[in-house]
């Protein structure tokens, strides 16, 4: 369970989007008298851009964040003939899907340890478990961030934090639209 009160820090490439879906949480923290929330911060930006992973480290040492928990769901995939695709496209997917969470979880990381608490959720995929032809590199991202959280999970159990692999199916994002599949 997170601290008594919490602030959140939400991430993401439109600030337009992190300025709703603030707004969304704080109408349904109100509808349900939870007065825990101390402080929603907003951070826009393009997490395959090596200064932005730095510029989230800097922003949370700077306003002395603890992230008790990093939920990693940033990614994206690609539909059709591997040979066909463009190849700087796949990397890019390779580097959002697989690098951006090892190098957040291992920036917050050791202060969980420092402070012997704290949970990281790696948002996978059903396509972790299986070759899925014509997509196949996500499939492949996916897969390697499940066995990644598992090892994870299971060398840091002893020290009170929980790293989880969430495999959602088919959801309602813009996953297909950014992927070219049909909904």
């Amino acid at each position: 369970a997170l601290s008594t009160n919490y602030t959140l820090l939400l991430i993401a490439r439109r600030i337009d989007r992190l300025k709703n879906i603030r707004e969304v949480i704080k109408t349904s923290l109100e509808a349900q008298n939870e007065n825990k929330l101390n402080k929603i911060h907003l951070l826009s930006g393009d997490l395959l851009d090596p200064n932005f992973l730095h510029e989230i480290v800097n922003y949370v040492d700077k306003n002395s964040l603890f992230v008790e928990l990093l939920i990693n769901n940033a990614g994206f995939g690609t539909v059709g003939s591997f040979f066909k695709n463009k190849v700087d496209r796949e990397i890019q997917m390779v580097r959002l899907n697989c690098e951006v969470p090892i190098k957040l979880s291992h920036s917050f990381i050791p202060e969980m340890l420092n402070k012997k608490r704290g949970s990281v959720i790696n948002v996978c995929s059903t396509a972790a478990f299986q070759a899925v032809p014509y997509m196949s590199t996500y499939a492949a991202t996916k897969a390697f961030l499940l066995s990644h959280s598992l090892g994870l999970n299971r060398e840091l159990k002893h020290f009170n934090i929980n790293v989880l692999a969430h495999c959602p199916g088919p959801t309602d994002t813009e996953f297909h639209l950014v992927a070219g599949l049909e909904q």
